[in-house]
């Protein structure tokens, strides 16, 4: 896998129109890693308590990921690196696409390492490779954080938005798997400690 740099340098941004173009073959897998991802939330982790909505994102960047090395590695002109569970995807050298839970506006929030700085900046730049115009996959949760109300990709310098492509649910069936057969994590059981104590005290 080629190695992330952190050499600063000016990229210009592909136009919204051009963009749409490189992703069209890809559009509808890069909808699936999202939508799959959060299906796979649903219906895979159990929690016997509640969970933050760090947490919850986190485990549903996971999943994205793993949708990701089975759906998106080996088709032509992608190709994926991943450190530091930062996966990054090349699509025909041009976009360099990543995957992010938006929040309302669908702007991005989490912890701004270096890493993720340049390449909100346009700025992060991989070995081998030529500068690219990086973009987001995200989903924003409805008012409930029970389902998924849009997904799309952006893209931006800093926190300007300069364009977005909306992302459909892809129809069942219309996905062809490249990589192994999605495995679910096993079932993540959260438990207090007044709940351990009084169980080791019932004997149970």
């Amino acid at each position: 896998m080629p190695a992330v740099l952190f050499d600063v340098v000016t990229t210009d941004v592909i136009s919204r129109g051009a963009a749409e173009e490189i992703l069209t073959p890809h559009r509808d897998v890069i909808a699936s890693c999202l939508y799959n991802a959060w299906d796979h939330w649903t219906d895979h982790t159990a929690l016997t308590v509640p969970v933050g909505p760090r947490t919850r994102a986190s485990i549903v960047y996971d999943y994205a990921v793993a949708e990701a090395w089975k759906l998106l590695d080996g088709r032509t002109g992608i190709s994926l690196s991943e450190q530091r569970r930062f996966l990054l995807v090349s699509v025909d050298d041009q976009l360099l696409l990543r995957f992010k839970k938006f929040r309302k506006g669908l702007a991005t929030s989490g912890i701004r390492t270096g890493q993720q700085r340049l390449f909100a900046y346009q700025q992060l730049t991989l070995e081998g490779m030529p500068a690219m115009t990086h973009i987001v996959a995200g989903y924003l949760l409805d008012e409930f954080q029970r389902d998924i109300a849009r997904a799309a990709i952006t893209c931006s310098v800093g926190s300007r938005r300069v364009w977005t492509i909306d992302l459909a649910r892809p129809a069942a069936g219309t996905i062809v798997e490249i990589g192994p057969p999605f495995e679910p994590a096993p079932t993540t059981i959260v438990r207090s400690a007044l709940a351990e104590a009084q169980s080791s005290e019932s004997g149970t």
